[in-house]
Formats: C-alpha cells, structure tokens, sequence
C-alpha cells in the first residue's frame, strides 16, 4: 500500500494524540510514595470474653493520636490520628482488621485495614504484643477527596495503652 503525504500525516497525528493522552492517564495516575510513624493511646476498649475457647477473647477498641511523616514527603504530618478496629484473639494472637481516620486543618484521610496480633508471653509482664498488616487509601476530603493507594505497617505495644505503628505505601489522586 503506498502511504500519500495525508495518510502520513494523518498516522503522525494519531500516534502523538495517543501519545499525549496516555501520557496524561500516567501523569494522573503516577503513585507518591509516604511513609510515617503513629504514636496511638487507647480512648476506649470493650472486650469480651468468648468462652469456647482458653483466653478466646473479641475487642473493639478506639484509639487516638498522631502522625509523623518519615517518608520523602511531609504526607499528613502531624495529623490527628483516631483509629477503630476489632480484634478476634485466642491468648493475644489472631486476626484484627479496622478503620483508620487522619485530619490535618480541613483535610482528612480515610484508611481501612487489616492484619495479625501476635502475643509472646513472657517470665515478666507485660507481655509483647506486635501487629502487622496491610491497608488501602478509600477517600478522604480536600486534597485528597480522590486518593487511592494501599500500603503496609507493623508496630507493637509500648505499654498496656499505648503502641506505635511504622507504615509505608503509595497513593495516587487520579480520578
């Protein structure tokens, strides 16, 4: 097939609109990585004893305080932190998944997660409690109305109310 002056340019058009358009998708979708540390103390704990089980116990607990970005960028430093999650735990280890809100000024981040409790026992109280899991970015309001992304943390307990949470992960504010 003999290619004319037209059909070439006519080609040339539609590879660089397709060009720009995907490079627009990719720029729009293009992951910011962040990371942080929580520094949490328990508002509230309800637990309940399950009974079919030795120490079988379920929990909902409310936590509030702050986070410390430690990543690249500066993502949510100092925001409020209120986090809310149930756990299922059989002698402090088994499954513990929840919600997680972070407010800064008028903007807020939406988080829901999932993960592990694991509870060695030791000679001496208190025990060592650790947690680790993954998350993902559902919403939030202002900037980040659109965000979207997921992550991982793991953290341990500091003293019988108070623990701390490294995370890391990727968020994009794409549409």
């Amino acid at each position: 097939m003999l290619r004319t002056p037209k059909h070439t340019l006519a080609l040339a058009l539609s590879a660089a609109l397709i060009f720009i358009l995907c490079a627009g998708i990719s720029l729009a979708e293009d992951e910011i990585k962040a990371a942080g540390t929580m520094t949490m103390t328990e508002a509230r704990q309800d637990t309940m004893i399950v009974g079919n089980t030795e120490g079988h116990n379920l929990s909902l607990l409310r936590s509030t305080g702050t986070n410390a970005a430690t990543g690249e960028t500066k993502f949510m430093d100092g925001a409020q932190a209120v986090n809310v999650s149930f756990s299922d735990l059989v002698k402090g280890k088994g499954p513990h998944s929840g919600y997680l809100i972070l407010v800064q000024n008028e903007t807020s981040v939406f988080i829901k997660w999932k993960g592990t409790v694991t509870t060695v026992q030791r000679k001496e109280p208190p025990p060592l409690t650790s947690f680790a899991g993954t998350f993902n970015w559902t919403g939030g309001t202002g900037q980040y109305a659109k965000i979207k992304g997921k992550g991982t943390f793991k953290g341990h307990f500091t003293s019988p109310t108070a623990y701390t949470a490294d995370w890391s992960g990727e968020y994009s504010l794409g549409e």
